[in-house]
C-alpha cells in the first residue's frame, strides 16, 4: 500500500512513489537515447505523471494510461483490511489521484483497464497475505464517466476519444482494422443503479465495485 493511516495501523510495507517514478523516468532516458516508442501502463503518481507531461511538451513518443480503479479510489478512502482494493501499483493518494485526472482532460493520459482476475482464496488474506488485482471489464466504463465526467465536468466527447482515440494511436491499421468489426456498442446514460458482484459475467469476485451506483453503461447494439 502507499503511505497512509491505514497501511501504518496494519502494520504493512509501504511503496513509495519512488517506485514508479524512478522505473519511468529510466525508461524515458532510454526513450529519449533511442528513439524508440515508449508507452507506460498504469501510471498511479503524481510524480509519474509529471514524468509523462515533460516527455511529451520535449516532443518524445511517450504515451502512458490512468486505470478507472486509479482514477475513482485514494488509498486515504480505503475501508479497512480489504484485499480487494490491493492492486500493482498500489492505489494513490489523493493529490495522486488529482494529477492523474487532470492529466486525463488534458489528454496526456489515456483510459485502459487492469482485470486481474483471482480465486476467492487468493484475496481472502487481506492485504497482506493476498494477490494484487482486480477484476474490472464490467466497471470500467461506468468508473471513469463518474470520476471524470460526474466528478472533474470532462466533457463526454473528450471522454470517449480517451477510451477509443487515444489507444488507437498505439497500434497499427491491421489492428485497428479488427477492432472495427468487433460488435457494436453504444453507452447509456441515465439514473444511477448498482453494480451487482453476484450477477456478474465474470468467475471472480475480487472486486471493490460491489453495490456502488454508477449512471453509465455500455450495451450492445
Amino acid at each position: 500500500m502507499r503511505d497512509s493511516a491505514l497501511a501504518r495501523r496494519l502494520g504493512l510495507p509501504v511503496i513509495p512513489e519512488a517506485a514508479e517514478t524512478i522505473a519511468v523516468e529510466r525508461d524515458i532516458a532510454v526513450c529519449r537515447v533511442t528513439g524508440c516508442r515508449l508507452h507506460i501502463q498504469h501510471i498511479s503518481t503524481a510524480g509519474g505523471v509529471a514524468l509523462v507531461r515533460a516527455a511529451q511538451a520535449e516532443g518524445l513518443p511517450v504515451t502512458a494510461e490512468a486505470t478507472p480503479h486509479h482514477l475513482l479510489f485514494c488509498c486515504e478512502e480505503i475501508p479497512g483490511d480489504d484485499a480487494n482494493y490491493k492492486m500493482a501499483p498500489p492505489i494513490g493518494t489523493r493529490e495522486d489521484r488529482a494529477e492523474l485526472r487532470r492529466a486525463v482532460k488534458d489528454g496526456v493520459l489515456m483510459f485502459a483497464t487492469d482485470h486481474a482476475p483471482h480465486p476467492a482464496a487468493k484475496k481472502a488474506q487481506g492485504f497482506g497475505g493476498s494477490a494484487n488485482g482486480i477484476i474490472g471489464l464490467e466497471t470500467a466504463v461506468a468508473a471513469t464517466w463518474a470520476a471524470m465526467v460526474e466528478e472533474e465536468g470532462m466533457a463526454p466527447d473528450k471522454w470517449a476519444e480517451a477510451w477509443w482515440k487515444m489507444p488507437r494511436t498505439l497500434f497499427p491499421a491491421s489492428f485497428a482494422a479488427a477492432l472495427d468489426a468487433l460488435p457494436k456498442t453504444e453507452i447509456e446514460v441515465g439514473e444511477k443503479r448498482p453494480f451487482d458482484l453476484s450477477a456478474s459475467a465474470s468467475l471472480s469476485r475480487n472486486c471493490p465495485y460491489d453495490a456502488m451506483e454508477f449512471a453509465c453503461w455500455p450495451r450492445t447494439m
